[in-house]
């Protein structure tokens, strides 16, 4: 009878043990498969992050080149109007050739605009299932003459943000036209280069 007792005292002792080992070893296995779970997810937010950054980018170009390509054309129509003004008074005489200046115009036209490109939009893609937007902040850099753009998706709480720089549209010369007076080409705006950084 004793013998008995022992004997189902340790097989309870050895049945608990083996029960809290069994229980340590599914935690740990439901902890690893939980952690994989919200790593792939948290890949996958981020993915979409960073494709709501770059389509904020790439929207933002195509209206900065748009702006551009209107203010070169009116420029250029507006220095076409100059030289046949110029030329019916019959002026030919480049010290009083004084052509509208193409960077004046631009900081005119489309310079002094450019806070109108700054955007917050949120949920622009009715196929996202969880919470998104992206943001636009745009600026002149002075020192550089150039746009820069700096855009940030966000996906369901991640965040990415995408840098660029845009190359403002500037004057070559181009020989001298019949009636000798200097001819020129505008070349458009490009972009320069864009990154993911961690800037905010």
């Amino acid at each position: 009878m004793k013998n008995f007792s022992k004997n189902r005292g340790s097989i309870i002792i050895n049945s608990f043990i083996m029960s809290a080992i069994l229980l340590v070893f599914l935690v740990s296995t439901l902890t690893l498969f939980l952690n994989d779970f919200y790593i792939v997810k948290s890949n996958e937010n981020s993915i979409k992050a960073y494709y709501l950054g770059e389509a904020a980018l790439n929207k933002t170009v195509f209206k900065i080149n748009n702006a551009a390509d209107k203010v070169i054309r009116n420029y250029l129509l507006e220095l076409k109007n100059y030289k046949i003004n110029y030329i019916k008074n019959k002026i030919i005489d480049k010290n009083t050739y004084h052509p509208p200046v193409f960077s004046t115009y631009l900081q005119a036209h489309l310079l002094s605009q450019i806070a109108s490109f700054n955007e917050k939009v949120k949920k622009p893609f009715s196929y996202y299932a969880h919470d998104h937007a992206y943001n636009i902040r745009v600026s002149y850099n002075l020192q550089n003459n150039r746009i820069d753009i700096l855009t940030m998706g966000i996906y369901n709480g991640a965040k990415k943000f995408i840098y660029a720089q845009v190359k403002l549209p500037h004057v070559c010369n181009n020989g001298v036209d019949k009636y000798n007076l200097p001819k020129i080409k505008i070349t458009p705006i490009i972009l320069e280069e864009s990154y993911l950084t961690f800037k905010q």
